[in-house]
């Protein structure tokens, strides 16, 4: 069985399987709905791609990651931003 790892947009496509999959028991359920049923390749590298940009843009860089108990790899990350007071 191979190790976890960090999903990339190379994964988009397993990952918006994934996500219909899981959330098909909940379709009509959920008021609002759920944006997983309509979850496309497209959408989700965009998304991937964007999460890490987004918190660059608003001055979050790496400083660690971390793993829960249990698994063998990097489950969160912690992000840093410095905040000025005047």
């Amino acid at each position: 069985m191979p190790l976890p790892r960090e999903a990339t947009s190379d994964d988009a496509a397993l990952l918006a399987r994934l996500l219909r999959e899981s959330f098909e028991e909940y379709r009509g359920r959920l008021e609002p709905p759920s944006s997983a049923h309509g979850k496309t390749e497209a959408a989700v590298r965009r998304e991937l791609e964007d999460h890490h940009v987004w918190y660059g843009r608003l001055g979050y860089q790496l400083l660690s990651q971390g793993t829960h108990p249990g698994f063998p790899a990097p489950t969160f990350l912690v992000l840093e931003k410095h905040l000025c007071v005047e």
